[in-house]
């Protein structure tokens, strides 16, 4: 797992938002971060995946295509899409 990426500016974050559009599931080895599947939403033309990383506060959810191989119980690598994530300040100011 990488550490996240402090952008020059974004020091006094607090909270870091990511639409599930934004996160992939990848290999653990090239992982921005790790976690495990609690749920699968099969929707037809997408999946969203809801997965548990250890010391966030919520699960995350990726968007998938409609027909992955991913269930339940699996671990899995995540990579971000930094450039798309929102960085918050500690009043919930966007920075």
């Amino acid at each position: 797992m990488r550490p996240v990426p402090v952008l020059s500016g974004k020091e006094t974050v607090t909270e870091l938002g990511m639409r599930p559009e934004h996160l992939a599931i990848a290999t653990e080895s090239g992982a921005d971060l790790i976690g495990e599947i609690e749920l699968i939403e099969r929707l037809g033309a997408e999946t969203y995946a809801y997965i548990r990383v250890p010391g966030q506060p919520s699960d995350l959810t990726v968007r998938l295509p409609g027909h992955t191989p991913y269930g339940p119980g699996n671990r899995v690598g995540l990579m971000v899409d930094w450039t798309r994530a929102k960085w918050f300040d500690g009043s919930g100011r966007v920075l």
